[in-house]
């Protein structure tokens, strides 16, 4: 992907980064669906304040712009970029600097790419949805490889949905309102709070199950 609104701000391997941010309403002014739903247009910003997306890819580029995009679209949000398949096990499942609940919320909605080092995205995208904690976390393929074969298996794997990365900005601008659009004001979304909570009290010696 390519584009004038990326930063250049240098990413650090071993940091997890949480941005959270206030935009304006040009996302929600211009969206065909707004007063379509029950939902006011102050409900649905609202909504959008407490959204929590994680994204797992290597490709410190596709993060940057990946934040703009989420920056421009959403009114506030909490965004969180992990740098492979492992780190989001970890996050999901509380492990090791991620036990805290308040700093790592549990997410809405996870963007995957496939190749990764450590543990690539079609081993992350079987194990979470295998979990029977996790599974219905809403989980998007979000990668450059277009091959019927990969897309396919995939979707057997359990992806909600498959997305070439955009080579441009503003594409990847319309994909993301179109996704927030789609999954935050029409889908109905599982109670996320309780996702990684759950998980943890697998382990009924863990201090989260308190």
């Amino acid at each position: 992907m390519s584009g004038g609104a990326g930063s250049t701000r240098k990413i650090e391997p071993d940091t997890l980064w949480p941005i959270e941010r206030t935009v304006s309403e040009l996302a929600l002014a211009d969206s065909g669906f707004v007063g379509a739903f029950d939902l006011s247009e102050k409900d649905m910003i609202e909504r959008k304040k407490k959204t929590v997306l994680l994204m797992a890819d290597d490709d410190e580029d596709d993060c940057l712009l990946m934040n703009e995009a989420v920056r421009e679209i959403f009114k506030s949000e909490h965004f969180f970029c992990l740098r492979d398949g492992q780190e989001l096990i970890d996050y999901l499942l509380r492990r090791g600097i991620y036990t805290d609940p308040k700093k790592f919320p549990a997410p809405d909605l996870i963007f995957l790419d496939l190749n990764m080092p450590r543990k690539d995205g079609f081993q992350t995208l079987k194990e979470i949805k295998e979990h029977p904690k996790l599974k219905a976390i809403p989980i998007l393929i979000f990668s450059t490889a277009k091959e019927q074969e990969q897309i396919e298996v995939c979707y057997k794997l359990g992806a909600n949905s498959y997305l070439t990365k955009p080579m441009l900005f503003e594409n990847l601008l319309k994909a993301v309102r179109c996704l927030g659009e789609y999954w935050f004001d029409i889908a109905k979304l599982p109670p996320s709070e309780l996702l990684c909570a759950q998980s943890l009290c697998e382990d009924p010696t863990s201090a989260q199950c308190n």
